[in-house]
């Protein structure tokens, strides 16, 4: 027996999208760097988070 679980997540940031813009600076591209790597740390602990509340209930 299958149970589906489904999770609905926020819009990540732009600077995820592969389709993102590039910076047109060096120094551009180094904030960017930082942008992207602290957007998505939010984005993994914002998923982890929705899938624990899913999986285990709000009661636990």
């Amino acid at each position: 027996m299958m149970t589906t679980l489904t999770i609905t997540l926020p819009h990540t940031p732009r600077c995820l999208s592969p389709n993102a813009k590039a910076p047109l600076t060096p120094r551009g591209a180094i904030v960017a760097g930082y942008k992207k790597t602290a957007a998505k740390s939010r984005a993994r602990n914002i998923a982890w988070a929705r899938t624990w509340e899913a999986l285990n209930g709000p009661g636990h």
